[in-house]
C-alpha cells in the first residue's frame, strides 16, 4: 500500500483524511469513496503488511525441507520484512487504534502457534531436543520484537542479519563450546 512507508516513518499520530488524499493525489472525496475513516485505512494499510508476513507458515511447513533449511528460510524472509515494520507505528498503533491493535496481536499470537507447529514437528522427528515448543516459540517472538525496535539494533551496533546469525548459531548449536566437562 502506497501509505505504509509514510506511515513507518512518521507514525499516526497526526493521521488525517487530507493528508492521506494529498499522499494520495486524489481528492478528501475520492479517499472517501475508498475508506470511510481513518482506522479502515490503517486496517488496511496493517493487513497489507500482515499478508506479507503470512508466508511465514508456507516456509515453516514446507515438508520438502529439512528442519534446519525451513529455518534459515524463514529468518531470511523475516527479517527484511520485519525491519520494515517500525516501532513507532506499532505503538501509534497500540495507542491509538486499539481495535487494529486486537488484530495485530491476534496475528502474532496466531505466527506463534505456527512456530509452535514447528517446533513440535522437530522434536517429533528427534532432530530437536525435547524442549517446550512454547517456549522455543516465544523465545523466537522475543527475537522478532527486537528487529522491528531500530534503537535495540543501534544501541548495540548489530545489523539484522548479524542479529540473525548469532540467534540461528545460539538456537541451532547452543550455548556451550564443550559441554562434557560439566
Amino acid at each position: 500500500m502506497e501509505l505504509y512507508p509514510h506511515f513507518r516513518d512518521h507514525g499516526l499520530k497526526d493521521l488525517r483524511m487530507d493528508k492521506v488524499a494529498k499522499m494520495l493525489g486524489k481528492s478528501k472525496s475520492t479517499v472517501y469513496e475508498y475508506f470511510k475513516s481513518k482506522e479502515e485505512i490503517v486496517t488496511e494499510t496493517v493487513g497489507y503488511k500482515m499478508e506479507a508476513l503470512l508466508k511465514h507458515e508456507e516456509i515453516l511447513m514446507n515438508q520438502d525441507e529439512d528442519m534446519k533449511t525451513r529455518y534459515e528460510q524463514l529468518m531470511e524472509y523475516m527479517i527484511p520484512v520485519l525491519t520494515d515494520i517500525s516501532s513507532l507505528l506499532l505503538n501509534d498503533i497500540k495507542e491509538f487504534y486499539p481495535q487494529v491493535w486486537e488484530k495485530v496481536t491476534a496475528f502474532f499470537d496466531y505466527s506463534s502457534s505456527v512456530l509452535e507447529k514447528y517446533y513440535k514437528e522437530g522434536i517429533e522427528k528427534g532432530v530437536f531436543r525435547n524442549i517446550h515448543p512454547t517456549i522455543l516459540a516465544h523465545s523466537d517472538r522475543f527475537f522478532f520484537n527486537e528487529l522491528v525496535d531500530p534503537s535495540f539494533l543501534a544501541k548495540h551496533n548489530i545489523t539484522a542479519q548479524e542479529a540473525f546469525q548469532h540467534y540461528f548459531e545460539l538456537k541451532f548449536r547452543g550455548l556451550m563450546k564443550e559441554q562434557d566437562n560439566w
